[in-house]
């Protein structure tokens, strides 16, 4: 990348930059840097060789392995350490460029290139990006971290189950295996990119510390958590037995900020939970780890001893899965006879039948399975072996459809290799991969609450089919037959609980099922008519089937929506002489989180119906192109298209600026922020945080800011930074971070701070801002491939830009480039672009852009 007109060629690369603006040289660097050491790669080769070995050797299917894949996702896993690495792939010539600031090394990796191949390209392309690279000394990361994502990278093009495992990841897969850990007892979750809390365990350090479901933690050990994933969360929350955490917690929207110091302890999680519902024994198994069927087995005997148990509701709810062997002898327990799984491996050289095995503790009382899109894995087989030996009634929702198996395979220095060695079938090889098992009974919800109403599964819902590299089954499917009942949801009755009341009926009740369902069914259709009675619709059912009726949608926002919340004006015309019975429309984007239902019932014969339908833009959208695809469906016709949409977004983001102050008689800093530009966010659901991230250098007078009550009349608030011990030694570099609460993050930035004499000047400072080109019409203009133009200021200086396609880093620019063009090939659909750019006291802006695009 040549430097633009008129700027010194010192300013070419970022390394030589910083050092001439006598900087420190740590602007990319995290704990655990390779500080300007060498980074040593015998150690990645010699493990890279090892684990394709195993692959060659184990995997299920060794014809689909694409050693090009693994090439090129294995370099460019590699680019979040090293800055100025870009690795783009020339499918029509075959080659990969691998290029940093400076230069460019072409690989000829052929049409096929062979297990051998892998291994010396990895090793040549990662080399010489780690040699050329102008952060070389100073990558974002250590060298173990670059090795170990590099072999995660490649390790994750086979399927979406193997994957390779550093020594933090095999430790978190033990935890999860065996059940024990040392913790706070709570289970977490992302709900609308907020970390919160899922579930509390009973006599746990959380549940004495007054934790619930529903809190939202905002900073663990003082660090928020907005970048983290589930994984790192899990991580931060475990620690030694008897260590101290502080975490703190939201209660909800607006609600003041809690507090909570905590001390870890050893953690058992339960395998599963027995509730007694009348003469009903629910099991709930929430994961097949090890021991699960000897304890269950002692606690039925035991309940056998003091209650009298007609039947038995197995809850496989939300069970991921886990140890196959359990799985296995569990479906053993319940079962006198029969097939109970058939397991196939590598190319199907091997395969191994498990059948049941008549015991004296075999458990025959009544049962029935609950299942939904979540039971996955060892849950699918111990359902599907009930099933198909007409043990036992599936009630439910189709299961996840995860039918692979997965072994491990140990590497040096406590790392490992997932891997995806086999595939299982229930009895007669019905085939589970992305099929999953479907229930007996198919419930089907309608939701009538406070929230709206809702006829319609959601889109976006996570199964096996749904994710990347996905391996198809190598069984022909044959559906099988089921009654489909619909149930009614509302805030007395949430899901769940509806659930539980019809299994438990059917576990208890001496009547025919069939006679039992039917009366079901038309119990819930009487409650479902009274529900929409008192929402104010008409759900009566005319039996003549009118024809479609004429729908007109219009934006309410104009040609460029420029807040999250799409408003569309709905009419529906109904021109016929017959009645629309339960009519719907329903819009939904591909990308997640865009999906609203409207639901206007019976329209009559040349009636017309206005109406209004809103979706909310998920909060890290906020420009772009975004996709509406809207279907109708009433009584008698299926869903079908009726309009699709693509939507101009430029939504502002608000932006700020700081000012370093000296102050005192010791040069104490104090940093005052301004922000500006909040658009249509309420003030009231703001909050600024604020973190040092270099301790030693000074304490923060505060931390934490609500834009409601803590901004001056100019917009503005600041921290005072008191003094440390090696105030007049280190710079200090703040994080600072704000947040929504309807939207979550908004922006995070970094602030290097210079010591300011006393009586000197304020030094002032703003983060980069990035401006997108648009067309007259203010809208992006689109095209494939794509000429993304964008100019980015910062009067600091800017340290490089970087662009991100998905996960794969497509362009890289140092200096002070103020205009920037990127040609961006896209693909049929969703469209993920970030663009980011640092300056040199290293604050960072980051700007997202969703791009769908049809053909």
């Amino acid at each position: 990348m040549t430097a633009a007109p008129g700027i010194p060629d010192v300013f070419r690369c970022p390394r030589r930059w910083l050092s001439f603006v006598l900087l420190p040289a740590t602007l990319w660097a995290v704990t655990g840097r390779a500080d300007n050491e060498a980074c040593d790669l015998a150690d990645l080769e010699d493990r890279l060789e090892r684990m394709l070995e195993l692959i060659d050797e184990n995997y299920l299917y060794p014809e689909q392995l694409d050693y090009k894949a693994m090439i090129v996702e294995g370099l460019a896993a590699a680019d979040e350490g090293i800055p100025d690495l870009v690795v783009t792939h020339d499918p029509a010539l075959g080659t990969v460029r691998v290029s940093t600031c400076e230069q460019g090394l072409d690989l000829a990796l052929g049409t096929r290139p062979a297990k051998q191949d892998a291994l010396l390209f990895l090793t040549r392309g990662l080399g010489f990006a780690v040699r050329t690279s102008c952060y070389r000394g100073r990558f974002a990361m250590s060298c173990a971290d670059l090795r170990d994502r590099v072999l995660r990278g490649l390790s994750e093009t086979l399927d979406p189950h193997t994957r390779y495992l550093g020594q933090d990841d095999l430790r978190e897969f033990k935890i999860k295996t065996q059940g024990r850990f040392a913790g706070i007892g709570i289970v977490i979750s992302l709900a609308g990119n907020r970390l919160t809390i899922k579930q509390v365990y009973p006599n746990t350090p959380a549940a004495r510390a007054g934790l619930q479901a529903g809190m939202i933690i905002l900073r663990i050990d003082d660090e928020p958590v907005t970048d983290l994933g589930i994984d790192q969360a899990a991580r931060k929350l475990r620690g030694r037995p008897g260590t101290n955490l502080v975490l703190v917690v939201e209660e909800g929207n607006g609600t003041p900020l809690r507090s909570v110091t905590l001390v870890r302890a050893e953690i058992v999680l339960p395998p599963f939970e027995a509730e007694l519902r009348g003469t009903t024994l629910r099991l709930v198994v929430s994961k097949f780890q090890r021991g699960l069927t000897r304890d269950l087995k002692a606690e039925l005997n035991r309940l056998a001893g003091v209650s009298y148990i007609k039947g038995i509701l197995l809850d496989l709810r939300d069970n991921p899965g886990g140890l196959l062997e359990e799985a296995i002898s569990l479906a053993d327990l319940f079962l006198l006879e029969g097939e109970i799984v058939a397991t196939k491996t590598s190319g199907g050289k091997e395969q191994r039948r498990s059948t049941a095995s008549h015991g004296k503790d075999d458990l025959l009382l009544p049962l029935v399975v609950l299942v939904n899109d979540q039971s996955a894995s060892a849950s699918e087989i111990l359902a599907a072996a009930l099933q198909r030996n007409d043990r036992a009634l599936v009630l439910g929702q189709t299961s996840f459809g995860k039918g692979t198996i997965q072994r491990i395979f140990q590497l040096p220095q406590q790392t490992a290799l997932k891997m995806t060695i086999g595939e299982f079938f229930g009895p007669g090889t019905m085939p589970i991969q992305t099929h999953g098992v479907q229930p007996d009974v198919l419930m089907l919800p309608i939701t009538v609450n406070g929230k709206g109403i809702n006829l319609s599964q959601s889109s976006h819902r996570r199964r096996e089919a749904t994710l990347a590299h996905v391996l198809a089954t190598s069984q022909p499917f044959s559906p099988r037959g089921q009654t489909r009942l619909n149930y009614l949801v509302t805030d007395a009755q949430p899901p769940r609980d509806a659930l539980l009341e019809l299994a438990t009926q059917l576990v208890e009740s001496p009547r025919d099922r069939r006679a039992l369902l039917d009366d079901y069914y038309l119990g819930q259709l009487a409650a479902v008519e009274r529900a929409m009675a008192e929402a104010g619709l008409d759900w009566r059912v005319d039996e003549r089937a009118a024809p479609a009726p004429e729908v007109r949608l219009q934006l309410t926002s104009g040609s460029i929506v420029r807040q999250r919340r799409v408003t569309l004006e709905v009419l529906v015309h109904n021109h016929s002489s017959l009645p629309l019975s339960r009519y719907r429309l329903t819009c939904r984007s591909e990308l997640p989180g865009i999906e609203r239902e409207l639901v206007l019932g019976r329209i009559g014969p040349a009636e017309t119906r206005q109406a209004v339908l809103e979706l909310d833009l998920p909060a890290n959208l906020t420009s772009g192109v975004v996709d509406l695809t809207c279907r109708q469906a009433d009584l008698h016709h299926d869903a079908a298209a009726v309009a699709r949409l693509l939507l101009q977004v430029d939504i502002p983001t608000p932006t700020y600026r700081y000012t370093l102050l000296g102050q005192g008689e010791r040069e104490l800093h104090a940093v005052r922020w301004c922000l500006e530009g909040f658009g249509a966010l309420p003030l009231e659901e703001l909050r600024l945080q604020v973190r040092s991230l270099t301790p030693s250098a000074g304490k923060l007078s505060r931390d934490q800011f609500a834009l409601g009550t803590d901004l001056d009349a100019k917009g503005c608030l600041g921290v005072e930074v008191l003094p440390g011990p090696y105030l007049w030694r280190d710079d200090l570099e703040l994080e600072v971070l704000l947040t929504s609460a309807s939207h979550g993050q908004l922006f995070k930035g970094r602030h290097r701070v210079s010591r300011v004499p006393h009586g000197a000047s304020p030094l002032p400072g703003d983060r980069p801002t990035i401006t997108v080109q648009r067309d007259a019409s203010g809208g992006i203009p689109l095209g494939n491939p794509l000429v993304l133009r964008f100019e980015v200021e910062d009067a600091d200086g800017i340290a490089h830009v970087v662009v991100w396609n998905g996960k794969r880093k497509i362009y890289y620019a140092g200096g002070n480039e103020r205009t920037h063009l990127v040609k961006i090939p896209l693909s049929t659909g969703a469209n993920y672009i970030r663009i980011r750019a640092d300056d040199i006291r290293g604050t960072a802006h980051r700007h997202d852009l969703y791009l769908h695009h049809w053909e």
